[in-house]
């Protein structure tokens, strides 16, 4: 009787079983779940840098919403630019803010009215119609996702730790009952 499954021509727990092969049905289980959990843990780590890459993301669009909202001159929430004071420094960053808005994927709540001097195609984007309060309030947003992001890497960052010690545990088992079926054999064979 093989040992080996046909379909996916590695060892077949079943067969290993019936042929009495505990050792093997051992460290087969055991080298499955080292794999399950390796798989496991690509996947967080994949996830912690996606969350690190959305962070990244949040954080350069509230630099540069803070640097569009300081061109914004006085201090009353409905102050805004007009076509007349517009610069050539504000329509730089309009694309800047712009870019990172489409980049991030956020909605912050700034109408696309039009009357941007870049083009852009998502709901949110600022432009010399933009008010401060709205600028304050994206802010204000866009602050809450950074901390609700920060808090959610934090738990990624657990989660990753819990599977690699899971995953060191289960290799640390599979080591140990290795050395221990190599032992006994070794002592059997002394023996004879």
């Amino acid at each position: 009787m093989s040992t080996i499954s046909p379909v996916t021509g590695a060892p077949d727990l079943a067969a290993l079983l019936a042929a009495g092969d505990i050792q093997g049905a051992i460290q087969l289980v055991m080298g499955n779940r080292v794999q399950l959990l390796d798989a496991q843990l690509a996947q967080q780590i994949q996830a912690v840098q996606d969350r690190n890459d959305q962070i990244s993301k949040l954080n350069d669009l509230l630099s540069k919403l803070t640097t569009f909202e300081a061109g914004i001159k006085g201090a009353g929430a409905s102050d805004s630019f007009d076509q007349k004071n517009y610069t050539q420094d504000m329509i730089n960053n309009e694309a800047a803010v712009n870019d990172a808005l489409r980049d991030t994927g956020v909605d912050v709540g700034i109408p696309n009215k039009g009357g941007q001097h870049s083009t852009p195609d998502q709901a949110s984007a600022v432009g010399w119609g933009t008010t401060r309060g709205q600028l304050d309030a994206a802010i204000t947003k866009v602050k809450g996702l950074i901390d609700t992001a920060s808090n959610n890497q934090q738990m990624d960052m657990l989660r990753l730790q819990s599977l690699n010690n899971k995953r060191d545990e289960a290799f640390d088992m599979l080591t140990n009952t290795q050395k221990s079926f190599h032992d006994t054999t070794s002592g059997i064979i002394r023996n004879l």
